[in-house]
Formats: C-alpha cells, structure tokens, sequence
C-alpha cells in the first residue's frame, strides 16, 4: 500500500501545489530565507538551529496540504474495499510524517555532533517536532482552489482552523525559544519554556485524538461524503 500512496503522490505533485495557501507556510519560510538577517549575521549557530527545526516542520506542513486535502480522483475510479481504504489513509499519513521526521532526525544529529548541543534538548525538540509533523498530517480540508464547495464536503467537527491556529502558534514560539536556547536560563525563564512546550503537547494530542478518527472516516465513505455534498449544493 506505501508503494500504492508515493506512486499516487508523485504522480500528483503538480495538483498537490494547488493546495498550498501562503499562510500554511509564510511564517517558516520567513524564518528560513531570513535567519541569517534576523540573527544579524553574526550567529551562525543559531541560524543552523533554526534551519534544521523549522525546515522539516514547513515540509510536514506542506505535505499535509499537499495531499490532505480532497481525495484523488483514483479512489472513485478504482473499486477499493474498506479496509484497503483505510490503509490508504492510514499510509498516507505515516508517508507524510515520515519524511519529515527523516530529515529533522539527520539535520538535528548534524546539530547535535557538530554544536554538542545536549541529548535532552534533541529530544525535547524532537518531541516538540513530532507533535506538529503529526497534528497537522491529521488533515482532510478544502483545496483553496474550491474553498466553498470543498469546505461543505470534507468538513471537521470540532473547529479544526482554531485548533490549527493554535498549533502553529505554540510550534512557532516553542522551536524559536529551543534554538536560542542558552542553557543559563534561571528557573522562571525554565518554567516558561515549560508552559509553551506542554501548551504545544496538549494542543497536537487533542487534534489527534479528536480529528483523526474523522479523516479516516472520510477517506473510508467518502462517496458518502460526495453525495452529501451534491445535496447540499441542491438545497
């Protein structure tokens, strides 16, 4: 089934595109094109931190609209079983996590010999990394090209776009705070590291928990979801 989702993913690379809006990854490519100016041109290392956290985390973000969105037009072409749409599901995600997470594991271990940075905080930002790679591959939202009739059709329950929001935020701030980290932070300052990386947990947790058993649902009916929306567009 893996083989099945890359082979559909690489065929689609061009209407993946087409599912990118600026505001999913403006703010990490900011931090990315602009670090070096950002830092004043003088800190080399922080510069390097920052590329090897926001960099996998803008993929992850990427890969999630690229191909979380509305379901290719194979799953109504091909006679698919329940489980074996499930899998689909199931794998395209793991796909879209996984390659990300490659890339923050060898950029990082770059950063953890050549900085010596300590072993605690590679898995600290590691664990800060996983919760935002995953949260926001738990995704099935509208292709901006068709944002109205899309949005009535793959809908989540549950303010998916807050939740989201609040995601990005806490991921944001939290991977800025880890990579200017300077390891003589008195305890206050320690504390509200602490705040930020736990808000940022909490956050991941709940939309996986509350999002993810609806996109795979989707994936498995969505001709349930097509009628569903042929009707409302009839009303």
């Amino acid at each position: 089934m893996y083989k099945t989702v890359l082979r559909d993913y690489v065929s689609h690379v061009k209407d993946g595109m087409k599912n990118i809006f600026w505001t999913d990854w403006a703010p990490y490519f900011y931090f990315i094109v602009l670090a070096p100016a950002w830092s004043g041109g003088k800190d080399d290392y922080l510069v390097l931190q920052l590329y090897a956290m926001f960099f996998p985390i803008m993929i992850a973000l990427l890969l999630s609209r690229m191909y979380g969105g509305v379901m290719s037009k194979t799953f109504f072409l091909c006679p698919l079983s329940e489980m074996q749409r499930k899998m689909y599901a199931k794998a395209g995600i793991h796909i879209r996590v996984a390659i990300p997470t490659a890339l923050f594991i060898v950029l990082n271990i770059l950063v953890l010999v050549f900085y010596k940075i300590p072993m605690w905080m590679f898995v600290v930002r590691f664990v800060v990394f996983m919760c935002a790679a995953i949260a926001c591959n738990i995704y099935c939202q509208p292709v901006y090209a068709n944002r109205e009739r899309n949005e009535r059709k793959y809908a989540l329950i549950g303010n998916y776009w807050l939740w989201n929001v609040l995601l990005q935020v806490f991921t944001f701030v939290s991977a800025i705070i880890l990579c200017s980290f300077e390891y003589n932070e008195k305890l206050w300052e320690f504390i509200i590291v602490g705040i930020f990386i736990a808000a940022q947990i909490f956050v991941g947790k709940k939309m996986i928990i509350k999002f993810y058993p609806q996109v795979i649902n989707q994936a498995t009916y969505y001709e349930n979801q097509a009628g569903i929306t042929v009707e409302k567009a009839k009303a």
